[in-house]
């Protein structure tokens, strides 16, 4: 049997790698099982959108979820008229919409367009309401590993219906008239 003497310096710079690469491996997985989350708060309402993965990997299908809720701001009897957007980032694309539930049952918005936007419409979403959205977005079949970014959906609402309450302040307030006086001059000496 033949035994070769190897040089301990040109062993440990092989090793040094070896061990960084494994590191970075597990961080990688590491991070790829914790999901992302964000949250944020725009006038009565306030949501939070989460993913059940931190890395996008080429073909890979991510699902993310929103959580849309009314603040204390909102009383019981008001209605709201929602629309949520999101352009997707380059390397992903819209899958499917898994499931959308407003207080716990099956729901159709009133308006939708999917392709690499998400564009959901709701008409009337009551106060109290949890609005949870679910979807899934695949990664591009030629993407680069990339973190998954959340928190940049845009949510848009207006009032539909709001308490007595808020209308009796708007009810006594008098709108100021104008009269375009001066048009209907010019263009009587005309």
């Amino acid at each position: 049997m033949k035994t070769t003497r190897t040089d301990k310096t040109q062993t440990e710079p092989v090793f040094d790698a070896l061990v960084a690469s494994c590191n970075q491996i597990q961080s990688a997985l590491y991070q790829a099982s914790v999901s992302p989350v964000s949250r944020q708060e725009n006038g009565p309402l306030r949501w939070r959108e989460s993913c059940d993965k931190m890395i996008a990997v080429a073909r890979d299908v991510l699902q993310f979820r929103l959580i849309l809720e009314t603040t204390s701001q909102a009383d019981d009897e008001d209605v709201f008229s929602v629309s949520v957007t999101r352009h997707l980032p380059s390397n992903l694309m819209f899958h499917n919409i898994e499931s959308i539930f407003i207080d716990g049952e099956i729901a159709k918005p009133t308006n939708h367009s999917l392709h690499r936007r998400i564009d959901l419409e709701f008409a009337q979403v009551r106060a109290g309401s949890i609005v949870v959205i679910t979807y899934q977005a695949r990664v591009d079949f030629n993407a680069e590993t990339a973190r998954v970014v959340v928190g940049d959906t845009d949510i848009r609402w207006s009032w539909m219906s709001r308490t007595k309450r808020y209308h009796t302040d708007a009810a006594h307030s008098s709108i100021p008239r104008v009269v375009p006086s001066q048009r209907v001059e010019t263009a009587c000496r005309e």
